[in-house]
């Protein structure tokens, strides 16, 4: 049966095996093989090439071209429509809208029905400002929008109160800042919501040109150092953007390209701004470098840079800073150089009148010399930037409030020979204006006003010998002491700068001697008199009131072109022979165009 079977089957034929065939399956044809591995090796290469591709090459600024020259101080931020800058200009004591063709040219002032403005953003559409109404102390401030189109006409936003404002890319949205916190709302006020919470105050808000990250600047109160941070839009991934980059963090103020390949900012070290640049995309075979290129350097700071429309430029605010002494000669009515014309501020002369102490502007050191300016001797280290240094009555010591890179504002010491320095305070509270009892064995000082911070103000006495320091009775709400050289009295100023008042030891009392606003005050030698800097019907001038008669008196008017200047550079203050001593600012805020190149 089996053989039959066999028979019946068709004769089975048995093929020839083809040339360049193997039994062996895992073998392949050689072209095959060929192209298999070439395949292999250009993805090797191209992986290899991709590992070591090249980082773009560096931006840089190739040309510095000048847009303003009003030589006004300038109030960040600037913003642009393409073919216009806008910004605020201080005029007269006053902050007044401004533009400048962005080409360059004169500055144009802008007539607004709001009173107190702060801008913050410009629409999409270059067609709307967006801006804050500043209302007495309070940190957060109404907020509406601006056309351009319609005479200026203000539309209020909603009951949105904050300090810090966008506009998403499209317009429909609105970032802003309340406290501690950033909020998003639509653009026409209405339903707003929470998005995240930080630690610190959320200031100078941006989009990405894609709406998908918020990169704000975030102040600490404490400590005062600024750092950029970021969020996604959905409020997730809250994080800094530089962490480490530059201890103490002093970066702010940044702003994307239209395209988004970069993120431009401001970074201050050693007292200097200077504007920095990070590379945001990279490509298939150019990789970008994560840290960021610095544009600027040199004397001159820059501040708040905005990259223009068109991308080929960054507006910047360059700030050169400078000012000159002036002592008032009563005999021929006219300011004359003191000190040579010393760019300083901050005088502060001995009781014996032989020795004066100064802060040199802008660097904020401290200095003394006597007064025909030999033997000068620099008393601090770079590290601290001085204000209102106070003679010890003896003469030996000087008392001032400084800050430096990573701790709050706080009061030193320091001996006439530069020795001793010392920090009296450790806390993280900020203090300023420290003023000597009569006998030199206690301080007053107040608190700085700075924004959120929880601690109340008020006046305090600080006692050398128990080291202990105690609050000086119903003095809340008051800051900058001045104690009266025969120890009887403390004149302080209400926080907003509006009432002077005087607390007499004697009565245990506070009375009020002016309505007035005032700035720099300082006693006569006989405790009789106040001098201050102030501005009554409109006329900026030195004036002085007595203590009894409470009767306030102009001294000296000052011209336009000094009072017309950033308001902490200019001080005020009485020579030892009574004569007036002014610190005129010379400094130069303008608005520049970076032109750049980017890879």
């Amino acid at each position: 049966m089996t053989q039959d079977l066999l028979r019946s089957q068709p004769d089975l034929q048995v093929q020839p095996e083809p040339a360049g065939y193997s039994k062996d399956s895992s073998r392949l044809p050689w072209h095959r093989k060929a192209s298999v591995l070439g395949s292999l090796a250009v993805v090797l290469a191209l992986y290899i090439a991709y590992l070591l591709r090249a980082p773009f090459a560096p931006p840089y600024v190739a040309r510095f071209a000048p847009i303003s020259a009003s030589g006004r101080a300038k109030v960040g931020p600037i913003v642009t429509d393409g073919p216009d800058v806008y910004f605020l200009e201080l005029v007269g004591g006053h902050q007044s809208l401004a533009r400048v063709p962005v080409s360059g040219g004169d500055s144009t002032l802008l007539t607004s029905s709001l009173d107190n403005l702060q801008l913050a953003d410009i629409s999409p559409d270059g067609r709307e400002l967006l801006v804050g109404t500043r209302v007495g102390t309070q940190s957060e401030w109404p907020l509406w929008k601006v056309s351009l189109d319609a005479g200026l006409r203000a539309t209020r936003l909603g009951s949105l109160l904050g300090h810090a404002a966008t506009y998403s890319p499209n317009g429909e949205q609105i970032a802003y800042g309340v406290g501690f916190d950033l909020y998003l709302a639509k653009s026409d006020g209405s339903e707003p919501r929470r998005l995240t919470s930080t630690t610190g105050v959320v200031r100078w808000i941006r989009w990405s040109p894609d709406s998908s990250v918020l990169r704000f600047t975030l102040l600490n109160p404490q400590n005062r150092t600024t750092s950029l941070w970021e969020v996604a839009r959905s409020g997730r991934n809250l994080r800094p953007l530089l962490p480490g980059w530059n201890n103490p963090s002093w970066e702010c103020c940044g702003n994307w390209t239209s395209d988004g390949n970069y993120f431009v900012f401001q970074s201050t070290r050693n007292w200097s701004s200077q504007i920095f640049a990070i590379r945001e995309k990279s490509e298939l075979f150019r990789k970008r470098d994560p840290l960021p290129v610095q544009l600027t350097s040199g004397p001159v700071s820059y501040r708040g840079p905005v990259p223009s429309r068109d991308g080929r430029r960054i507006l910047v605010v360059a700030d050169q800073q400078r000012s000159e002494l002036l002592r008032y000669n009563q005999a021929t009515n006219q300011f004359e150089p003191f000190l040579g014309g010393l760019s300083a501020e901050s005088l502060d002369f001995s009781r014996d009148g032989k020795w004066v102490a100064f802060v040199g502007y802008p660097d904020g050191a401290l200095w003394r010399c006597k007064l025909d300016g030999t033997e000068r001797l620099r008393l601090t280290p770079p590290t601290l930037r001085v204000y209102l240094p106070r003679w010890s009555p003896d003469g030996t010591q000087l008392a001032f409030r400084a800050e430096s890179a990573s701790l709050p504002v706080k009061i030193h010491t320091v001996s006439a020979d530069g020795s001793g320095l010392k920090q009296l305070f450790s806390d993280g509270r900020n203090e300023a204006d420290p003023t000597w009892s009569a006998d030199g064995k206690k301080i007053a000082f107040g608190r700085t006003a700075l924004p959120y911070e929880s601690q109340p103000k008020a006046i305090h006495i600080y006692d050398f010998e128990s080291g202990q320091t105690s609050t000086l009775p119903e003095s809340e709400g008051l800051f900058s002491p001045r104690w009266s050289p025969d120890g009887r009295y403390i004149a302080a100023m209400s926080l907003d700068s509006q009432r002077l008042m005087l607390f007499d030891w004697e009565r245990q009392d506070w009375q009020e001697l002016a309505r007035v606003n005032a700035s720099y005050p300082s006693w006569s030698s006989d405790s009789k008199t106040l001098y201050l800097g102030a501005k009554v019907n409109n006329r900026q001038g030195q004036y002085r009131i007595g203590v009894t008669d409470k009767k306030l008196e102009r001294m000296v008017s000052l011209p336009e072109t000094l009072h017309e200047v950033v308001s902490f550079a200019l001080w005020f203050g009485m020579g030892p022979e009574g004569s007036l001593i002014v610190a005129r600012d010379l400094s130069r805020q303008e608005i520049f165009g970076l032109e750049w190149q980017t890879p």
